[in-house]
């Protein structure tokens, strides 16, 4: 590998973008193409271990050509020395790196579970749901650009030095949802399109995803968002194939209530079960957690309103329960944006989610003030975190840590385990975007060679 110039840090979160790597990557038909060897020559010293990553997605961040190196600082002790495949990786985070002298760009990492072991596979610029294959040691990242699902793949190896993250491919598209085959009430001429929360089901076999339907103008369509699922498949190498289109189903469609703000949908840890939040029958300006059991095809969904709170529901993530506690199998983070009342301070709530009544209250097990939900492998609460209560005017700022909680804790001043610090500047496009890489996808679903 050719060594960098004088002055040019090789400390993980720095880069330098030669002239001649900017010729090759604009070369290249745009970001979701960046999976050629000028995309490879970007990702050397991830391969290593021991630097960034970088896609054309950075490119479009702003790198100019011949901007002034940075500084050389000292390279702080790897905390990735002996660790091995049982703790990592744990999960994805994202954070600012610096490309060059004041430029940035954000950076998709794959983590231990202590968070101190962390390994650059790219830039991602959002939200990204991830699996982790352990037999096969490939991690999966998957996200939107535009209608179209994407994947990215990393193979993961260990050796002395700990883990190397080896990206495999940029940004794929495996799914355009705008041929997903329409329900038939809705007109032909309509399209399913804009995706949103797409998640792999906890056995690998489904992606879930609410999608809005639309006629290509700004024509109202009277039709609620869906939410829908689709089958996955894998080849022989455990990589996952393009979607078959016919494969996907609408399993639920929200009422047309005009702007159905923090509509959210995840799967449950049980099979069959989705969450989603949807305005609530006791307010309807405010929203309530509902649970979706898929029922076999041509049979509508069973819908269970569950959890309302009074204040601003924006997102659930669901996890087995412990063994040995008293939760009926499955536990499902709440994130309150809002709560109800004067405090300004988030917070994310684990239920029993089949111990709730009528009155829409169910038993809680946990209660932390976080920023955003994910579980870890280890059955940890995890998210952004965040500063307590000023005092007199009860408000609460986002940290600048990802942190983790034991699952069931009935204690609301435990101290939080923290996991990575990340802080807004120069800046942050992302940051409360982490998760778990619990779950992962089975090889019994693999298609033949």
């Amino acid at each position: 590998m050719p060594q960098p110039p004088n002055g040019v840090s090789e400390r993980p979160d720095a880069a330098v973008i030669t002239n001649r790597q900017v010729r090759h990557a604009l070369q290249l038909r745009g970001p979701l193409r960046a999976t050629g060897d000028s995309m490879n020559d970007l990702l050397r010293a991830s391969r290593a271990g021991v630097g960034p990553a970088l896609s054309i997605t950075t490119l479009l961040l702003g790198v100019a050509v011949g901007s002034p190196a940075l500084a050389a600082k000292p390279t702080p002790p790897d905390g990735c020395v002996g660790v091995t495949e049982t703790t990592f990786p744990a999960f994805v985070f994202t954070k600012t790196i610096a490309v060059s002298q004041n430029v940035f760009a954000t950076g998709t990492f794959l983590a231990d579970r202590t968070g101190k072991c962390t390994r650059l596979i790219g830039t991602w610029p959002g939200s990204v749901d991830f699996r982790y294959n352990g037999d096969a040691n490939l991690a999966l990242v998957l996200d939107t650009s535009g209608n179209d699902i994407v994947v990215g793949l990393s193979s993961v190896s260990f050796g002395p030095s700990g883990p190397v993250a080896t990206p495999l491919s940029g940004p794929t598209s495996i799914l355009d949802t705008t041929e997903i085959p329409l329900p038939p009430e809705v007109p032909t001429h309509w399209k399913f399109g804009g995706p949103e929360f797409n998640r792999v089901s906890p056995d690998g076999s489904q992606l879930l995803m609410k999608v809005g339907l639309g006629t290509g103008t700004s024509e109202e369509t009277g039709f609620g968002s869906s939410i829908v699922t689709c089958s996955l498949s894998y080849g022989a190498d455990s990589k996952i194939q393009a979607i078959v289109p016919e494969t996907c189903r609408e399993v639920h469609r929200y009422a047309p209530l005009g702007d159905n703000w923090h509509e959210i949908v995840a799967w449950g840890a049980l099979p069959g079960t989705i969450y989603s939040t949807h305005p609530s029958s006791a307010n309807p300006m405010r929203n309530s957690l509902y649970r979706v059991t898929v029922q076999p095809p041509s049979a509508p969904s069973v819908v269970e309103e569950l959890f309302h709170t009074g204040g601003i529901l924006m997102g659930a993530r669901a996890n087995v329960a412990p063994l040995g506690t008293t939760v009926n199998g499955e536990m499902v983070g709440v994130f309150e944006h809002v709560p109800n009342g004067s405090t300004r301070c988030s917070q994310v709530i684990v239920i029993d989610a089949y111990s709730c009544d009528a009155s829409l209250n169910c038993a809680k097990v946990n209660q932390k003030g976080m920023r955003s939900i994910t579980w870890l492998p280890d059955g940890r609460l995890a998210g952004r975190g965040q500063t307590p209560p000023k005092k007199g005017n009860a408000t609460c700022l986002e940290g600048e840590s990802f942190v983790a909680y034991p699952a069931i804790d009935s204690n609301p001043n435990t101290l939080p385990t923290v996991l990575a610090t990340t802080p807004d500047l120069p800046y942050n496009l992302c940051r409360t975007c982490m998760e778990g890489s619990a779950g992962g996808w089975v090889s019994s679903i693999a298609t033949p060679p």
